[in-house]
C-alpha cells in the first residue's frame, strides 16, 4: 500500500469538490476554480504521490476552452486508471480518485454548456479580437452598460485599479498605464470607452503659475498684470508623466486656475485652450468614454478630457492674483 498523507488527499478532494460546486454558480467562478486546482501543490502532490505521468498535466497550465478541459480531464481519468489499476493495483484509492475526476469530468461537460452559451454573449457585445491587451470587452464588469461576465485579465485589472485610482483620489497614472491608454487611443482600441473628442473640439488647463512659468511659456520677459493671446506653446505634463487633466467646461477651468494656488510663489491664474484638431490621439474623453465605467465617474461634473504627452496650446489667458 502506498503511503499517503491524509491532509494532501483531503486538501485534493476538497479542491475537487470546490471546483463542481462552483460550476453551479458561475462558469468563471469554475474557470478561477479549476485553474486553482490544477496550479496547487495539492494536484502535483497527488500526481507523486500515485506516481502519475507530469507530463499528463504539461499542457494544462492556463484555462482553456472547455471543450479543450474537457479532452484534458480525459487524458487524467485514463492515465489514473491505467496507473492506478493495471501498474499500481491499489483499487480502492484509485477507484476513489477515479470518481472525483469523473465527477470533475462531468462538471466540466455541463461547464462547456455554461461557457459557450457564455462565449456566444461576448462575442455578439464584442469590441475587440480574440487576443486583444484588454480582451474582447474592455472592462466588462465594471460597465454601466449591462455586458456579458468576460472577467478581466491580469493587465486588464491592474489598468483598471489605476484608472479608478486617478479618477477617486488623483493618484498619478504609472508611466506604463499612460502608455497604454495612449496606444489604445491611437489605435482606436474599444472606442466605446477610449473615446476620443471631436475634430472641432476645444479644451481647457487651469492653473495657477509663477512668473517664471509664464515667461518661458510667452517667451518674452515683459508680461502685463492679465492679457489673453495666441500662442505657439507646447504643454508639457509635469513631474515626467504623460497624464495632464484638461475640461470641456471653460468654468471648471476657470476654477482651477485660482483654487490650485501653491504657496505664494504663484502669482498667475492661466488659463490654456487646446484645439483636438491640433492633437490627434492626445486626448482621450471623460464624458460618453471613461465615465461609463463604474469607478471612473466619482467626479463627471468636472467633464474630464485627459491629455496624454505634450499638448499643443493654441491661447494662453491670464491674470495676476
Amino acid at each position: 500500500m502506498i503511503d499517503t498523507n491524509i491532509d494532501i488527499k483531503k486538501e485534493f478532494d476538497d479542491a475537487l469538490d470546490e471546483f463542481c460546486i462552483a460550476v453551479k454558480e458561475c462558469p468563471m467562478t469554475a474557470q478561477l476554480a479549476f485553474g486553482k486546482l490544477r496550479n496547487s501543490h495539492v494536484l502535483h502532490k497527488a500526481v507523486e504521490i500515485f506516481a502519475l505521468d507530469h507530463s499528463v498535466f504539461s499542457d494544462i497550465v492556463m484555462f482553456q476552452p472547455a471543450q479543450n478541459l474537457k479532452y484534458d480531464i480525459g487524458i487524467v481519468q485514463r492515465e489514473a486508471e491505467h496507473q492506478f489499476l493495471k501498474k499500481l493495483h491499489v483499487k480502492n484509492e484509485a477507484h476513489d480518485y477515479i470518481k472525483k475526476i469523473k465527477k470533475c469530468t462531468s462538471a466540466v461537460r455541463k461547464l462547456e454548456e455554461r461557457f459557450v452559451a457564455s462565449q456566444q454573449q461576448i462575442d455578439a457585445k464584442a469590441e475587440e479580437s480574440q487576443g486583444a491587451i484588454l480582451g474582447k470587452i474592455a472592462f466588462a464588469p465594471h460597465r454601466r452598460e449591462e455586458m456579458p461576465l468576460e472577467l478581466d485579465n491580469e493587465i486588464e485589472a491592474e489598468f483598471y485599479n489605476n484608472l479608478r485610482s486617478y479618477f477617486a483620489n488623483n493618484v498619478t497614472i504609472d508611466s506604463e498605464n499612460a502608455n497604454l491608454l495612449k496606444q489604445l487611443v491611437i489605435r482606436n482600441m474599444y472606442p466605446k470607452i477610449f473615446k476620443k473628442p471631436g475634430d472641432g473640439v476645444i479644451v481647457a488647463r487651469g492653473m495657477s503659475v509663477t512668473d517664471a512659468w509664464l515667461m518661458s511659456a510667452l517667451k518674452t520677459h515683459n508680461i502685463l498684470d492679465e492679457g489673453d493671446v495666441t500662442a505657439s506653446f507646447t504643454f508639457t505634463p509635469r513631474h515626467n508623466t504623460m497624464i495632464s487633466s484638461w475640461t470641456l467646461s471653460f468654468g471648471v477651468a476657470r476654477s482651477y486656475s485660482t483654487s490650485a494656488k501653491t504657496l505664494d510663489m504663484s502669482k498667475y491664474a492661466v488659463m490654456m485652450y487646446a484645439r483636438t484638431r491640433d492633437n490627434d490621439g492626445s486626448f482621450v474623453m471623460g464624458p460618453g468614454g471613461l465615465y461609463d465605467v463604474i469607478g471612473f465617474d466619482a467626479y463627471t461634473g468636472e467633464r474630464e478630457v485627459i491629455g496624454l504627452g505634450d499638448i499643443k496650446v493654441h491661447r494662453i489667458v491670464w491674470n495676476a492674483m
